[in-house]
């Protein structure tokens, strides 16, 4: 379907918006992730001109067009592990 998920979830207590669904994986990173945040943080006290250059930017570091594929995007220390050779895993 493209760049998303069928609801919106949380990033710790953060409402994580997933929907609508997007073709575009900068279009869908830079409304439902890094847009999302500057609007819950007031912009981070940057100016106007700051993020759109942070936003320009952005997009072109995103602009690949990657396949959209499932990802597990909570990453935070208490939240990862590796498997071994053996298949044990390793928090």
């Amino acid at each position: 379907q493209g760049f998303g998920f069928h609801v919106d979830n949380t990033i710790g207590a953060t409402r994580q918006p997933n929907v609508p669904w997007m073709k575009d994986w900068a279009d869908f990173w830079d409304s439902h992730r890094l847009g999302h945040m500057l609007k819950l943080t007031d912009n981070g006290g940057f100016s106007a001109s700051d993020i759109e250059k942070l936003r320009h930017k952005t997009r072109d570091l995103l602009s690949h067009q990657p396949i959209p594929s499932l990802v597990h995007g909570d990453l935070w220390g208490g939240n990862k592990s590796f498997c071994r050779d053996d298949g044990r895993v390793v928090p």
